[in-house]
C-alpha cells in the first residue's frame, strides 16, 4: 500500500470514492446509475491510475475566487492530464489552462495550442450532449436512470 511521506499527483474526484468502495468490498455499482467514478486503488499501491476519459464538469451558477476576486465560472470544464478546458454553455468561448505551469488559472493559452483546445472542444461538445442530451432535457433536470432506483416511500406517501 502507499509508504508514509508518498506525494501522488493523479487527479480524483468524489465519484471515485464510490467507485473504490465497492470496488474494495466485492460489490458493484448499480447498472442502472452511471458514474463516472473509477477505482482509485492502482494509485494508493503506488501504480499509474488510468481514467478512461477526462472529467467533465458543468456549474452554470459557478462562482469562484481567482487572485482574491469573486468572478463567475463559464459554466463548462473539461480535464484531460494537464489540461483544463472551460467554456461558457453554448461552446462558443474556449478557454485553454496548463495546470502544471499554470494552477491558478491565470494563462489561457487556447492560441498557443490549438489544436489541444479543438481535440479538447470536440470531446466537450461529445460529453455536454451526453450528459444534456434529449433524456436530461425530457426529464427536467433529473436522470431517468436515477427515477428507476428502488427507494422506500416516505410516510407521506
Amino acid at each position: 500500500m502507499t509508504r508514509p511521506g508518498t506525494v501522488r499527483h493523479d487527479v480524483g474526484w468524489t465519484p471515485d470514492i464510490l467507485a473504490t468502495v465497492c470496488a474494495s468490498v466485492g460489490g458493484a455499482q448499480e447498472a442502472n446509475f452511471p458514474s463516472d467514478g473509477i477505482d482509485i486503488r492502482p494509485a494508493l499501491r503506488g501504480e499509474t491510475l488510468h481514467r478512461g476519459q477526462p472529467l467533465f464538469w458543468q456549474f452554470p451558477y459557478g462562482v469562484g475566487l481567482r487572485d482574491g476576486v469573486r468572478m463567475q465560472s463559464l459554466g463548462l470544464a473539461l480535464r484531460d492530464g494537464i489540461w483544463k478546458l472551460h467554456c461558457d454553455p453554448t461552446l462558443k468561448k474556449p478557454e485553454l489552462y496548463n495546470l502544471d505551469i499554470d494552477p491558478n488559472e491565470k494563462w489561457n493559452m487556447r492560441e498557443n495550442h490549438p489544436e489541444v483546445t479543438d481535440r479538447m472542444l470536440k470531446k466537450m461538445r461529445e460529453l455536454d450532449a451526453s450528459v444534456n442530451g434529449p433524456s436530461a432535457k425530457s426529464a427536467n433536470f433529473i436522470n431517468p436512470a436515477m427515477m428507476r432506483v428502488n427507494v422506500a416511500p416516505t410516510p407521506d406517501e
